[in-house]
């Protein structure tokens, strides 16, 4: 990644393999501007992503925005079905929120600099982190649903469940220094949570049909 970036006239930073948020932290503080704005190496930013987010930082009260996610592999099934939770979930979020994403959000600076930028211990959920730490401090964030980038979906399901792990180890450390988030927040709420569990419960309780008196058992998990 480093090689291609150098082919072109833009400032490359070696982060020594620390993870995500300690290469975040790097790039906001030898950026010189007073907005940073934040996108994931998978994703492609459409030509008017930044133009849809940059007026609600005009409003002095507003700490950061984010936006929405495309897809970048409509090929693919898997790729589809995760993108369809997405635009559901994005849907739902009102204008002010309580929880951005780093694939696609801008930043002021002098928030990053009072919050002293990402947690680095964080591996993943370090941007749900910030966010809770920017709420807590006084901030007001925003989402913006037309500026988007363009996601590159996982396409393998192995893939997908071994990123899911991730994201859940370290989202439950998230909610233990955070509590207060995990029932609801802008992005999810406690039926999001639940929705896992109970499609576990009804595929373990499905051998009940074949027992005449106990064929109903699948059916509390299914309503």
């Amino acid at each position: 990644t480093a090689e291609r970036a150098a082919r072109y006239p833009v400032r490359v930073l070696e982060g020594g393999g620390r993870g995500p948020g300690a290469a975040r932290n790097l790039g906001w503080r030898a950026a010189r501007g007073a907005l940073i704005w934040f996108v994931d190496s998978d994703c492609t930013a459409a030509p008017d992503a930044l133009e849809r987010l940059l007026p609600h930082l005009d409003d002095p009260g507003v700490a950061a925005v984010s936006g929405t996610y495309g897809n970048a592999n409509p090929h693919s099934m898997l790729a589809c079905m995760i993108h369809e939770e997405i635009v559901q979930r994005h849907l739902a979020m009102d204008e002010e929120v309580d929880f951005l994403a780093t694939f696609n959000v801008l930043y002021r600076r002098s928030v990053l600099e009072a919050l002293d930028g990402f947690d680095e211990r964080y591996l993943k959920a370090q941007d749900a982190e910030l966010s809770f730490r920017a709420r807590a401090a006084g901030h007001r964030l925003r989402f913006e649903g037309g500026s988007a980038v363009d996601h590159d979906h996982e396409q393998r399901l192995r893939s997908y469940l071994r990123t899911q792990r991730q994201q859940g180890y370290w989202r439950v450390w998230l909610h233990l220094e955070h509590p207060g988030h995990g029932a609801r927040n802008s992005y999810s709420s406690l039926l999001d949570h639940a929705q896992p569990v109970l499609a576990m419960g009804l595929l373990a309780s499905l051998p009940c049909v074949a027992i005449p008196l106990i064929r109903w058992v699948p059916a509390i998990p299914l309503v």
